[in-house]
């Protein structure tokens, strides 16, 4: 069967991602009937619609504890098996930030202490 591939949404910070680390800064195929790019920021359906013959990406969060996929290791290097959470390893990373003003309100310090 042909490969399918299934891109994320335009909105998504994976897409962003994607289209400036691995297609540097190029942009994605045209969608067609093998290359669909949803317009919603989703996963689950994304899972679903992959099948046998998909492809798509998403962050390590939203796909390890699925039982549809497999997590594909880069370099024998896989994201799921690291011991620290910034591992540099894996060539496919990126770091998150939540910026916030000095002064803030209890309940945001505390989910900042949460996240």
């Amino acid at each position: 069967m042909p490969i399918k591939v299934i891109n994320r949404s335009p909105k998504s910070g994976s897409y962003n991602f994607f289209q400036d680390v691995v297609l540097l800064g190029e942009s994605f195929a045209p969608d067609s009937s093998n290359f669909i790019t949803y317009q919603t920021d989703v996963t689950t359906p994304i899972l679903r619609e992959l099948n046998n013959n998909g492809i798509s990406y998403t962050t390590v969060a939203q796909a390890k504890n699925q039982t549809t996929v497999r997590i594909i290791p880069i370099n024998g290097i896989s994201p799921v098996d690291q011991t620290t959470p910034n591992n540099d390893n894996y060539p496919l990373s990126r770091s998150v930030f939540l910026a916030v003003p000095n002064q803030t309100i209890l309940a945001v310090k505390k989910f900042l202490e949460l996240a």
